[in-house]
């Protein structure tokens, strides 16, 4: 509620949602312990923005990070349905909705059938919420693979009869995913060898906090080699400071490009192929 007086005085004309809290255990990260309003609170909340002059437009709920079932985003459909025929009766015409995000990132390891999930979404909101603008928040479903960081092994030693390896990106670097949204980054070695011993992995900063991994299998590895850690596309360098005086790690963009080729002359054609070729490479 104190929020509406906020917005009234900064924004008298503001155009508002209602964030609805949805309960969702089996969130990867639960994004509803801070925010959203209890659903037996939403209604006189809604009116009471109305009343302040507000255009009260309509409801926002996110079920969570990494949602790999319908069945949270079908519930908190239900209740925002209910909440719209109720503000409805109350005299307040509701125009928007906004599902957030919470669709999972594409991984191996993270099992979801997301055209099946899609479509049950879909259908609903076809049929309770057809006169309704609908809003989405898909982020990190679409960058969560992006960008792969590179980092170095710049110190080995032992610690309880384990080897530690520090590398040059820590948890206030790239690794900021790991605090900040639980997320298990694989660690791929171009060193071969099939023996598997169990490290620690820890970044280069001068704080005790600063371990990624305990127990990670890994080959055997030595100072100068390099890692290939993909997927870091969110959550990873937005969330990277320069702690301790260590700057952030360095973007370097790859793209690939095709070059499109008026059909003139087959020899012409091959020329650009290889000009283009050696422009990538």
């Amino acid at each position: 509620a104190s929020e509406i007086d906020k917005i009234k005085k900064q924004c008298p004309d503001a155009t508002v949602l209602l964030r609805l809290r949805i309960d969702n255990s089996l969130a990867h990260v639960d994004l509803n312990k801070k925010f959203g309003a209890a659903r037996e609170n939403a209604l006189a909340l809604m009116l009471q923005a109305k009343e302040a002059g507000l255009d009260m437009a309509g409801i926002a709920f996110h079920v969570g990070s990494q949602t790999v079932s319908a069945d949270p985003y079908l519930h908190a459909l239900d209740i925002a349905r209910e909440l719209f025929e109720e503000a409805e009766a109350a005299g307040l015409k509701l125009r928007i909705l906004d599902i957030g995000g919470g669709f999972p990132i594409p991984e191996p390891k993270v099992k979801f059938n997301l055209p099946e999930m899609l479509r049950q979404i879909n259908a609903r909101l076809d049929e309770d919420f057809a006169d309704a603008e609908i809003w989405a928040e898909p982020g990190r479903y679409i960058c969560g693979t992006a960008v792969n960081l590179i980092t170095s092994v710049i110190g080995v030693t032992e610690r309880g009869s384990q080897p530690w390896y520090f590398l040059d990106e820590g948890l206030y670097g790239t690794f900021s995913g790991v605090l900040f949204d639980q997320w298990d980054f694989k660690l791929i070695s171009f060193r071969e060898g099939d023996e598997k011993v169990a490290a620690t992995f820890a970044g280069p900063s001068c704080d005790s906090l600063d371990i990624m991994f305990r127990g990670r299998l890994t080959v055997p590895l030595q100072v100068g080699d390099l890692l290939l850690v993909p997927s870091c596309g969110a959550y990873t360098s937005a969330s990277a400071t320069t702690f301790n005086g260590f700057s952030k790690a360095k973007f370097v963009i790859w793209e690939r490009v095709k070059a499109e080729v008026e059909p003139v002359a087959a020899v012409g054609r091959v020329e650009m192929n290889q000009s283009v070729a050696q422009a990538v490479k």
